[in-house]
């Protein structure tokens, strides 16, 4: 319904409203961005659902004899975005200064890509205990897929509106900026119909759930990539001014 809705409305803005034809392009741009901003929400809200899971049934979480509560697995992500948040500050203040910062879409589609690595490591995770039987596989595996999908999540989402803000018509900002808000909504949507599939009856198939994932995210990442050029000429279009850093 969510995305129904919101394919429904870029119909509208891009076909019906009075929009030139160079705003029609930058609204395109703004939809194939939010679609990718809600594949990489699907993935990353699952730390909320099947990776909870995961790691309640499926890991060993004994420290010395202390049982870790499943819950302190949550505070990885936020400990991560501490550490790495000036990392890649600095990374991209570096490169922007030597006019060699990456595009809003670059960044987009490197967000995916290292989703995609996150799930991969979930897929071997979850190969390995396929082979041990059902036997608790090593917490490790789960810092290694926080590592990866929250440097991706940096990569993309605190660019997120600025780039919402580059693209979209002047009269049309505060609408595109809630649709931006939707791919959020509509990542957690999916992400809680996968978190479905992941009980202990089904452990068989997680391999092949988590290998679908990284598959997805891996290819999203590669259209963006090859779409980067075409669309970084679209940003660099835009009527408004947009700084050096962020084409």
């Amino acid at each position: 319904m969510t995305f129904s809705i919101l394919i429904l409305y870029f119909v509208y803005l891009i076909f019906i409203a009075k929009t030139t034809s160079q705003e029609k392009k930058q609204l395109v741009v703004c939809f194939i961005l939010i679609i990718a901003a809600a594949i990489f929400w699907s993935a990353s809200d699952q730390t909320y659902t099947s990776i909870t899971l995961f790691t309640e049934d499926f890991t060993n979480r004994s420290v010395l004899g202390f049982m870790i509560p499943t819950a302190w697995f949550q505070a990885i992500n936020p400990i991560f975005i501490i550490i790495f948040s000036p990392i890649l500050a600095f990374i991209w203040v570096k490169l922007g200064r030597k006019n060699q910062d990456l595009s809003y879409i670059s960044k987009f589609g490197l967000a995916l890509f290292l989703g995609s690595i996150s799930f991969i490591i979930l897929y071997f995770a979850s190969h390995q205990l396929v082979q041990a039987n059902g036997m608790a596989i090593s917490s490790l595996w789960i810092i290694a897929f926080y590592l990866f999908l929250t440097i991706g999540e940096l990569c993309f989402s605190p660019i997120g509106l600025s780039c919402m803000t580059v693209l979209a018509p002047q009269r049309m900002q505060g609408q595109i900026m809630g649709l931006w808000f939707i791919s959020s909504a509509l990542g957690g949507m999916i992400a809680g119909l996968v978190g479905g599939e992941v009980s202990a009856e089904n452990i068989n198939e997680l391999p092949s759930m988590f290998k679908q994932c990284a598959v997805i995210l891996i290819v999203s990442a590669a259209i963006l990539f090859i779409l980067n050029k075409p669309f970084s000429k679209l940003i660099h279009s835009s009527p408004k001014k947009v700084d050096s850093s962020y084409e």
